[in-house]
């Protein structure tokens, strides 16, 4: 558990390894302000199974996207 928590720390350490579709719906959505679901809290454990999926989702495209990267010819380190 330990290691897949650093595997994710490492993952979102970085906007570099955001896709460029999804850093320019992150810059359009950052420009509008925070979204009121980000100050209510999950209430049920349904709602927190439901936020730790998502999360756990981007972390895997945000570590999807630095291997492709890194996979590819002349590219930069992630």
């Amino acid at each position: 558990m330990l290691l897949a928590t650093s595997g994710l720390a490492l993952a979102q350490s970085s906007d570099a390894n955001v896709a460029p579709a999804a850093a320019n719906k992150q810059a359009r959505e950052i420009a509008q302000g925070d979204p009121a679901r980000w100050y209510k809290e999950d209430a049920t454990a349904g709602q927190r199974m439901r936020s730790r999926q998502k999360e756990i989702a981007a972390a895997l495209d945000e570590a999807r996207h630095a291997c492709r990267r890194a996979r590819k010819p002349g590219a930069p380190p992630a």
